[in-house]
């Protein structure tokens, strides 16, 4: 008997939450790969709780070279393991005006033509600085499916761990 060879797939997406608790680890689940090389069904074995849906999603669409006995296509049963890596968040620095959003909690920054919504840290005090030229640095969370609408012109989310008041005034 030949056995199946994965041909490919999606990746698991993680969740909002997985991601912002940046959890990793691997989730094992037995399949049932039909005759087409399709996976037919999926029952879990282990793995983190906020890992196993984006395992799940991912897996039912992988592709596998169907496996073949004395020449034919056959059903096959196998375990399967996904690994899930820490997400990576890119690292970011701006200066722009700092000024509230759309409720009076929130806050956003615009630097170089583009506006961000900005989440922070309870050490990060947005508000003694609204109006001011402000330089923040932290994470690029736009990819991360957060608790916030769209939003019409705003680029994307930054999770900030610093703020640094440049100037009284914004240009």
């Amino acid at each position: 008997m030949e056995e199946a060879k994965f041909i490919g797939g999606p990746d698991p997406e993680y969740s909002g939450l997985a991601q912002m608790g940046r959890i990793q680890g691997t989730v094992r689940l037995a399949a049932v790969i039909n005759k087409e090389g399709k996976v037919q069904t999926l029952k879990v074995l282990s793995g983190h709780p906020l890992l196993v849906g984006p395992a799940l999603t991912a897996v039912s669409q992988w592709r596998y070279q169907p496996t073949l006995l004395n020449g034919e296509p056959v059903e096959v049963e196998t375990e399967i393991e996904v690994h899930i890596p820490p997400p990576i968040w890119k690292p970011v620095s701006f200066t722009g005006c700092l000024q509230n959003g759309d409720e009076p909690s929130e806050f956003r920054i615009t630097s170089n033509g583009k506006t961000y919504d900005l989440i922070g840290t309870s050490r990060v005090r947005f508000e003694e600085n609204l109006g001011h030229k402000v330089k923040v640095a932290g994470r690029d969370v736009t990819k991360i499916p957060i608790a916030t609408e769209k939003v019409e012109g705003v680029a994307g989310h930054l999770w900030i761990t610093k703020l640094k008041m440049l100037s009284e005034t914004c240009p």
